[in-house]
């Protein structure tokens, strides 16, 4: 409510021009200052056999556990938004003496900065992302040895990319992120690990840099009165220097269903292609990925977690 000392003529204009300064404010206007949030997963299987039955099976003891959060700052026509998130999943099958062997496991870190042009809806960005593992991984993806070689660890491989470019975000459920100049730097810090050249560096190297073209396009939204989340998120790269025709790709979908207040059900999707990067592959279509077989395929993972 609006209060004034002028005659009514008067206060009715000034209520006017303040009606019209709001309806000129756009609809996705968010306060300044901070915004935080983040969430969970948690995952737990367990299958207990004495003496089994031939063909019965065998013991099993699964967990692991995914979490985001973020961290969005705005004032005025300045933004900066923060994210982060990790995944890690072990299992056990057959008896204690068996190694835990991971299944997931995997930090990623990003930060963009952007400035509001005369356009409310496009941004001038910039942007540094950073990926890497939380844990030692050995030969067989056994999580602990005293005699197999490490094939992975922290910083062995990671990640790193800074961008800039432009932000558009058309209204509040979608943000496109276009970036001409983008370098890449894939680095494995350990020099055995480098040697094995499985990671994406080139060989002999500990690095393989990379400068290209980056387009991030993530679509966010609430459903059945909030009680679905749905978020996707397409990450395109092309590198000019080599083989720009090929196109890496990272496509990670979260879905959530609340169940009660603060508990939901969450499915987690993530496509990764990467030329440079050779998975692991069953060539032999036994079910089992064996030492060397490796190949340059796209990887899927699917998590379905409280």
């Amino acid at each position: 409510m609006l209060w004034h000392t002028e005659n009514y003529a008067q206060a009715d204009d000034a209520r006017l021009k303040e009606l019209r300064k709001l309806a000129e404010m756009s609809a996705e206007e968010t306060p300044n200052g901070w915004k935080k949030g983040g969430g969970l997963g948690f995952d737990l299987a367990q299958l207990a056999i004495i003496n089994p039955r031939v063909g019965g099976g065998s013991n099993r003891l699964g967990f692991g556990g995914l979490g985001n959060f973020f961290a969005n700052y705005k004032k005025d026509r300045f933004t900066w938004d923060n994210s982060g998130s990790f995944q890690v999943s072990v299992q056990r099958i057959g008896s204690k003496e068996q190694p835990f062997q991971k299944n997931l496991d995997l930090l990623r870190l990003g930060s963009r900065v952007g400035y509001r042009t005369g356009n409310e809806k496009i941004f001038a960005a910039a942007e540094a992302t950073f990926e890497s593992l939380l844990f030692k991984t050995y030969e067989g993806n056994i999580l602990r040895s005293d005699s197999l070689p490490v094939i992975a660890r922290f910083g062995s491989p990671m990640r790193v990319a800074l961008s800039t470019g432009i932000n558009y975000k058309p209204d509040e459920h979608w943000a496109i992120y276009v970036a001409p100049a983008t370098m890449r730097l894939i680095y494995v810090a350990d020099d055995a690990i480098a040697a094995l050249n499985v990671h994406g560096n080139e060989p002999g190297k500990n690095s393989f840099l990379q400068f290209g073209a980056n387009m991030n396009a993530v679509y966010q939204n609430k459903y059945f009165e909030d009680k679905m989340s749905v978020k996707t998120s397409l990450d395109l790269f092309s590198n000019y220097l080599k083989d720009p025709q090929r196109i890496d790709v990272l496509w990670q979908t979260d879905i959530g269903w609340e169940l009660v207040k603060n508990i939901s059900l969450n499915l987690h999707t993530e496509l990764f292609y990467d030329y440079d990067v050779r998975v692991q592959y069953d060539a032999n279509k036994n079910g089992i990925y064996e030492e060397g077989e490796l190949a340059r395929k796209p990887s899927f993972t699917e998590a379905l977690l409280i």
